[in-house]
């Protein structure tokens, strides 16, 4: 049972730090008076992951470990009580670890932040000597991927245009206003062919010259 809670616990977290919306964290720690962990919590966030991530691992080996030793003993061959324990396993964690903290961080992953926020960063401190895995494989990854500079323009894009939703949906921004805004986004991401209009459309007239001319 302690093992199904800290893997349905730490499922959520999981899922929760993955994808969050800084506004409603901010909004959600704000409630609690933890605003001083927001900054802590945005810079780390990787680093929560990763720690939050292997005690879901281990919350997940405990579980399976658990059902196998329930049916030792039991008046069956040691292959079908192995394939009992791994078939109970991943029935339990389907739901307990998959699908209710999906759901749960979809819905209301901030919260889960923020209601957990300090044991999450005491659990960060705990797993710091093993932050060289993620150090390493973060380096690897940027030496054999792409360039995600890309990646990380549609993630500050999509930032933008969930608080200006947030402050459509509070009624801090009008409908004008938020049109201006798109239009504004939009403009500043677009390329210089875009926006350029090439020398042969342009039609010139000089300063001297009269309204009827023009």
């Amino acid at each position: 049972v302690i093992a199904t809670c800290a893997s349905f616990l730490t499922s959520t977290l999981s899922y929760a730090l993955r994808d969050f919306s800084k506004t409603r964290l901010a909004e959600a720690l704000g409630k609690r008076n933890r605003d001083h962990w927001y900054e802590p919590t945005i810079e780390h966030v990787n680093e929560l992951a990763f720690a939050v991530g292997t005690i879901r691992l281990f919350a997940n080996l405990m579980v399976m470990l658990a059902f196998i030793e329930v049916l030792r003993g039991k008046a069956y061959p040691s292959w079908l009580q192995d394939v009992l324990a791994l078939f109970a396993s991943v029935i339990l964690l389907a739901v307990f670890s998959l699908a209710l903290p999906h759901a749960l961080a979809r819905q209301n992953g901030e919260a889960w932040i923020a209601r957990f926020v300090r044991p999450s960063h005491f659990a960060r401190q705990i797993f710091a000597p093993a932050r060289r895995v993620l150090w390493f494989s973060d380096s690897f990854a940027r030496r054999t991927g792409k360039d995600n500079s890309e990646a990380l323009d549609e993630r500050v894009e999509a930032e933008i245009y969930e608080a200006i939703e947030e402050g459509a949906t509070r009624g801090v921004v009008d409908h004008a206003d938020r049109q201006l805004l798109e239009r504004v986004i939009d403009f500043g991401m677009a390329i210089v062919d875009e926006a350029m209009t090439p020398r042969k459309r342009i039609v010139g007239a000089p300063s001297t010259a009269t309204l009827d001319q023009l």
